[in-house]
C-alpha cells in the first residue's frame, strides 16, 4: 500500500529522507483529528508495516500500556488497529523526504476510559476499573416533560378551564422532583468526568427544584404568592446567559444538543416578557412545542445507540471522524484526561533508528503487496 504525501512542507533539513508526519489524536467525545497533534518521524524505514508501526508508536511514547493505535486507511475510509495490518502490505515512505513528507493518522484508544464501550476481544481487553452508565437519557427525558409541563401550566393560565384545577397543584410537584431527577443525573455524570452534562443537568434541576418547590409552599399557604414579573425575568435572563454560554460548547459536540439548547435558549428568553405580555407566553408554547421532540430524539439516540455500542440514531456530531455516540457528552480536564492530552502535545519529533534493520519489502508478503 503507497502512502501519498499530502502537502509540501518547508522546514530545516528539507534533504532528510524518509520524513513522516505523524498526525494523532486521543479519542474522545469531542475530539477529533482537528483537534490533534502531529510529530515529524525522520528516516522511517522506506517500506513500513503494521508491525513497525506499532514498534514507532511505543518508541515515540504516543502509546503507553493501557491505550492502542489504529491508523485511517484512505483506500477504506476507516480505522484499522496495526497489529491487523502485519502481513497484509506495508506503507511506502520510500519518496518521502523533509521537503515534501508523507503523512499518516493516527486515532488513540484508552482502553481504561469509560467513555467507550469496546467489546471484550483480541485487541481490547475489559477495563477493571469501574463502569458507571450513562444517566444521559434520563436527564434529557426529565427536561422533555419538565418543558412539556411548563407549557400546559401556561396554558392553564392565559385560557380558563383549559386545564383542571386540580393539575395545577400536581404541577408543582412534578417540577420539584424532575429538579431532583436532573440534579441526580448531574451528580451521576460527575462520576463519568462529563463535565458539560454535569454542569446542564444541575443548573436546570436546582432551577426546577426553586420553581416547584415555592409552588408547594404557596399552595399549602406556608408562602405568601404573587405576581413578581420583574424577579422572574431577572431569573430566565440569568438563565438565558447561562444558556448562551452552554450553546457555544456544543459547537464542540453535535448538532443534536446544539439544537436543544438553541431552542431552549429562545424559550427562555420569550420568559423573560413573559409575566409582562401574554404574547410572549404563547410565543413560549409554540417554542416548546418545538423543544420537546428534539429533547425526545436526544434522549432515544443516547439509550439506543449506547445499547447497541454503534449509531442507530445518529447525533450528527461537528468534528469529522468523530466516533462519539452521546448526546450530552464532554469530557472535563480531570482525572486521566489532562495529563494523557498534555503527555502526547508534548512528544517532539522522533528518528528512527531500527529501520535499517526491518524490510518489509523482503518478507514473503512483498511480491503481492498492493502498491
Amino acid at each position: 500500500m503507497t502512502l501519498v504525501a499530502k502537502n509540501n512542507f518547508d522546514m530545516d533539513g528539507s534533504d532528510v529522507e524518509h520524513v513522516v508526519v505523524v498526525r494523532y489524536f486521543l479519542d474522545r467525545p469531542t475530539t477529533s483529528l482537528e483537534t490533534g497533534t502531529c510529530i515529524f518521524w525522520k528516516k522511517a524505514p522506506p517500506q513500513c508495516d503494521g508491525a513497525r508501526l506499532a514498534q514507532f508508536f511505543k518508541d515515540s511514547g504516543i502509546i503507553t500500556d493501557g491505550y492502542f493505535a489504529q491508523v485511517y486507511m484512505e483506500k477504506f475510509g476507516a480505522y484499522m488497529s496495526v497489529e491487523a495490518m502485519s502481513g497484509m502490505g506495508y506503507f511506502d515512505f520510500s519518496k518521502a523526504t523533509g521537503k515534501n513528507p508523507a503523512r499518516i493518522d493516527v486515532r488513540i484508544t484508552d482502553l481504561h476510559d469509560d467513555h467507550h464501550g469496546g467489546k471484550k476481544g483480541h485487541h481490547i481487553q475489559a477495563s477493571n476499573a469501574p463502569l458507571h452508565c450513562n444517566m444521559g437519557p434520563v436527564g434529557l427525558t426529565a427536561f422533555a416533560y419538565l418543558v412539556a409541563f411548563a407549557a400546559a401550566s401556561r396554558v392553564s393560565g392565559l385560557v380558563d378551564d383549559s386545564v383542571e384545577a386540580s393539575w395545577r397543584n400536581s404541577w408543582a410537584t412534578y417540577a420539584f422532583f424532575g429538579g431532583v431527577l436532573e440534579f441526580i443525573v448531574a451528580m451521576w455524570e460527575v462520576t463519568r468526568n462529563n463535565i458539560y452534562g454535569a454542569t446542564v443537568f444541575s443548573i436546570f434541576g436546582t432551577s426546577w427544584m426553586a420553581t416547584g418547590l415555592k409552588m408547594i409552599l404557596v399552595q399549602t399557604k406556608a408562602m405568601k404568592g404573587g405576581h413578581t414579573p420583574g424577579g422572574d425575568a431577572v431569573k430566565e435572563v440569568f438563565l438565558f446567559l447561562f444558556t448562551m454560554v452552554m450553546w457555544k460548547l456544543t459547537l464542540k459536540m453535535n448538532r443534536v444538543s446544539n439544537t436543544i439548547i438553541s431552542t431552549l435558549a429562545v424559550l427562555l428568553l420569550l420568559g423573560a416578557f413573559g409575566g409582562f405580555y401574554d404574547e410572549a407566553k404563547w410565543a413560549q408554547n409554540f417554542v416548546a412545542i418545538f423543544l420537546c421532540p428534539f429533547a425526545f430524539y436526544g434522549y432515544m439516540a443516547q439509550i439506543t445507540n449506547e445499547v447497541f455500542q454503534k449509531v442507530v440514531f445518529p447525533t450528527y456530531p461537528f468534528a469529522k471522524h468523530s466516533q462519539s455516540i452521546g448526546v450530552n457528552d464532554a469530557a472535563g480536564l480531570g482525572n486521566v484526561l489532562k495529563p494523557n492530552i498534555a503527555r502526547l502535545r508534548s512528544i517532539g519529533s522522533f528518528e528512527d533508528k531500527h529501520h535499517h534493520h526491518h524490510d518489509p519489502s523482503q518478507s514473503p508478503h512483498a511480491d503481492r503487496t498492493p502498491k
